[in-house]
């Protein structure tokens, strides 16, 4: 995998406000940090293999960290931790997973290899405090 020089977080979620949150609770984590969003798994995976518009490393690095929904338009949030898992050049990136459904998937997202689990609505502490334990992995 490509060095991660930047401290990039790429935030899967169909939700413009949910993701807004998640943006500005991370930026105010850590002021040298960059969100780039997309709103589906697909668009997610196309992201982070570099393909068609986000072939440009400079313009679209490798993230630190994904946070995503598990309830996505098209493939799910699942669906794309285990596309990630299935790469070995990315099985270690950080999984944040997000969910509005309660815990009926937790056991399983921690199975296909969650980093956390959290639920929404989000506490804009909890969602700092953990975006912010990466700033120092």
């Amino acid at each position: 995998m490509e060095a991660r020089a930047r401290n990039v977080v790429l935030v899967v979620e169909d939700n413009s406000i949910d993701s807004l949150m998640i943006e500005r609770t991370f930026c105010k984590a850590s002021a040298d940090s960059e969100c780039h969003w997309v709103s589906s798994a697909e668009e997610a995976m196309r992201y982070l293999e570099g393909a068609s518009r986000y072939a440009d490393r400079e313009n679209f690095p490798l993230p630190r960290i994904v946070v995503t929904d598990l309830r996505l338009p098209g493939s799910s949030g699942l669906e794309l931790l285990a596309w990630i898992q299935r790469r070995p050049e990315l099985k270690d990136l950080p999984v944040l997973v997000l969910t509005g459904t309660g815990n009926r998937e937790l056991e399983r997202a921690y199975q296909m290899g969650a980093y956390f689990y959290l639920l929404k609505p989000l506490a804009a502490d909890t969602l700092a405090e953990v975006l912010s334990s990466f700033q120092t992995a």
